[in-house]
């Protein structure tokens, strides 16, 4: 079974291929937005996109969206997103995008306003059958969240145990330790 899910994966390696499109610093003025057009020739398609904020104090948010979600987006209206980094100083996403067209990566600055910002940003194309099932990342919030629940949920079961299974043990240790004649 194992040889099997590594042919399968051997023969589907060579489908896919990856470019990067674009990598450079992107100064982005205090309270504004800067786009970078991404178009998608072959389906499917994967957009990888990663940032840094190399100068500035602030964050920015990182997004991708199709063409006509981005009027929408600066506007302040109601708009679909495909991917979002959330508001920080680093961050990345991988999204694959539902059809051929135009897609924008946006850059905002707009949340904090301090000053410009300059971010180094990555994105990296890959087109061929495998690209449409990565995995996520979960974010750090949840990820802390998991850990806890999960940490809870086997100390609520291991304490139990332990208070059930301790004279037993004390019972058997001792049996042990007894001289034998």
């Amino acid at each position: 079974m194992f040889w099997l899910a590594a042919l399968l994966l051997y023969a589907q390696a060579d489908d896919v291929h990856t470019q990067i499109y674009f990598d450079e610093p992107v100064e982005i003025r205090a309270g504004k937005i800067r786009t970078l057009d991404i178009p998608i020739q072959e389906e499917p398609a994967r957009v990888m996109c990663s940032f840094v904020v190399t100068k500035g104090d602030s964050g920015v948010n990182v997004l991708l969206l199709p063409e006509k979600e981005t009027l929408h987006y600066v506007r302040g209206e109601p708009n679909r997103p495909l991917a979002v980094s959330g508001y920080d100083r680093r961050g990345s996403f991988s999204e694959a995008v539902p059809e051929r067209g135009l897609y924008k990566i946006l850059i905002d600055n707009r949340l904090e306003a301090r000053g410009p910002t300059t971010v180094q940003l990555t994105v990296k194309l890959a087109y061929g059958t495998p690209v449409r099932h990565a995995a996520r990342e979960v974010p750090p919030e949840r990820r802390r969240a998991i850990i806890l629940i999960s940490l809870a949920a086997f100390f609520s079961l291991a304490i139990p145990c332990a208070i059930l299974l301790a004279p037993r043990l004390s019972q058997h240790l001792s049996r042990d330790r007894s001289p034998s004649l």
